[in-house]
């Protein structure tokens, strides 16, 4: 699914308006939309009281062409609450001349407001689109205060476009902003809609068409999506028959530690069920014989223990190396844990993987990445080959930046520093945020609270590298890495529910997800 910006909306507006369609039939366009759609969603709209909140701008304009459409075309009963008084405007005509109940708002006494959000059917919000600024103050506030305070068991409540005090392009929320079952977007979703809280606020989302002009035009700039199960599965690699191992690539998982056993684990887990044909765990020699067999599928290069350095550390730069150009992709991190001599080794890695081409793609996760936050300026390629899947945490520590900052514009921060390091970004969260160098990214369908539990993020980088070793890119592959690890999760919540999800019980569902997509295509 297309997404756009407040910023690229406003450029197709501007587009559409010079292709020679006025702003007044846009608007028409826009709120006959929103009118049918809503009444397809209601299923039976004759005789429904619809209260229709009307800000002073175009997404008041929408909503009243909308309730005109609603009582029109489906006998609906709306009733106009105008945020503020807009004065002879021809949208109120049909209002007017028909008796449809029309009042503007009392800031002093909302006593109407009140009486009409207690007995009506649906609410209808268009007061602030995608213009609207945060905090929310005002008579906007008032209006959204007894909105929340006045909302009966079963009220059906529509946003036009976005829901009131949602950000369109962060997802970031007034305390008061509108909660939505609904949002009809005019034209193309807007990212807000898919980012928490906004989600929250939103509720279903529909992406109305309404003849924007120039929306496949490439200078629109680079494309942001949701991620969708058909768009997904034609990323997903073939399976043909007539194969063997070595078609579906190899992945190297480099990590572990004493204190943290089973997460090169579940990452090596997660690319042999992602499809891949071999995967390798290089691990300290202690951390194998720890594991005592349990990991049956992998192959293991163990590495020998340092008595005076227990752990991975630079002395086994060397036959890391030798393995790695070997491998079609790599894993750096899981359980690698935070001693010194692990996070030289790292820098020693990040180094060669920039020089030298013969090694395959890496991924780096968990304490790799804390690794090159401690190192500040550290070396990346100036091609695309690494994928780096922070937790908003570890991206805190990489840019020095606290997380409310991060977790305050998640798309605008993962497109920036996707940028600015020149290699693939996972800034995972509910949803993840899928960011490639040239400007384009993607965000994940699901947010699952089962997913809540440590080791979740290694069977993601297993994921992923199962697919890079497939063949597919960085950025293809942690878009469909992404997918698949939130189908898996969410098939298993349909069957256990929110919580306690052990992660390697994840493991088996990877399969299950991949022969769902698969079946998409």
């Amino acid at each position: 699914m297309r997404l756009v910006t407040t910023a690229e909306m406003r450029a197709l507006e501007r587009r559409t308006y010079d292709a020679g369609t006025s702003e007044a039939e846009l608007m028409r366009r826009a709120g006959t939309a929103v009118g049918h759609a809503a009444a397809e969603w209601l299923a039976n709209a004759h005789g429904r009281t619809v209260l229709v909140l009307v800000g002073r701008g175009n997404n008041g304009g929408d909503a009243l062409i909308a309730a005109e459409v609603l009582w029109r075309d489906y006998s609906a009963a709306p009733r106009l609450y105008l945020i503020a008084d807009r004065g002879d405007d021809p949208l109120l005509a049909w209002a007017r001349e028909s008796g449809v109940p029309i009042a503007v708002h009392d800031g002093a006494n909302p006593a109407r407001l009140r009486e009409w959000l207690a007995t009506s059917e649906v609410v209808l919000d268009g007061v602030l689109g995608i213009g609207g600024r945060l905090p929310l103050g005002g008579v906007v506030a008032e209006v959204m205060r007894c909105c929340r305070e006045v909302h009966p068991t079963g009220q059906r409540r529509i946003a036009v476009d976005v829901p009131t005090g949602v950000q369109s392009d962060t997802g970031r929320a007034d305390d008061y902003a509108f909660e939505a079952d609904l949002t009809l977007a005019t034209g193309p979703a807007k990212p807000g809609l898919f980012l928490h809280p906004g989600a929250q606020y939103a509720g279903r989302v529909r992406a109305l068409e309404i003849g924007l002009a120039g929306l496949d035009d490439a200078a629109l700039g680079p494309r942001i999506e949701r991620l969708e199960p058909a768009e997904v599965a034609r990323l997903l690699p073939p399976r043909p028959d007539y194969s063997h191992k070595g078609t579906f690539g190899k992945v190297l998982v480099i990590g572990g530690s004493e204190r943290f056993i089973g997460a090169p684990c579940l990452a090596a887990g997660a690319a042999v069920r992602a499809g891949a044909g071999l995967v390798t765990l290089a691990i300290p020699a202690r951390v194998q014989q720890a594991l005592g067999g349990r990991s049956l599928e992998t192959t293991y290069l163990p590495l020998p223990d340092d008595p005076a350095a227990p752990g991975l550390a630079p002395g086994h730069l060397g036959a890391l190396l030798d393995a790695a150009a070997g491998y079609d992709a790599v894993v750096l991190g899981p359980g690698l844990g935070q001693a010194e001599p692990a996070q030289r080794l790292v820098a020693l890695l990040a180094e060669h993987w920039t020089t030298r081409q013969d090694l395959p793609p890496l991924l780096i996760d968990a304490d790799g990445l804390n690794a090159l936050a401690a190192l500040g300026d550290w070396p990346h390629p100036e091609a695309p080959r690494w994928v780096l899947t922070p937790h908003p945490g570890e991206m805190s520590r990489l840019i020095k930046r606290p997380v409310h900052e991060i977790e305050a514009d998640r798309l605008g921060l993962a497109r920036e520093q996707a940028r600015a390091w020149q290699q693939v970004v996972v800034l995972k969260g509910a949803p993840s945020v899928i960011a490639a160098p040239d400007g384009r990214a993607a965000l994940n369908a699901f947010a699952n609270a089962a997913l809540a539990s440590a080791g979740s993020g290694d069977v993601l980088s297993g994921i992923i590298a199962g697919l890079l070793a497939q063949g597919l890119g960085p950025f293809d592959a942690a878009q469909a890495g992404c997918y698949v690890h939130g189908l898996a999760a969410e098939l298993w919540r349909a069957q256990h529910g929110a919580a306690g999800l052990a992660v390697a019980d994840l493991l088996e569902r990877i399969p299950d997800a991949l022969h769902l997509l698969r079946g998409q295509a």
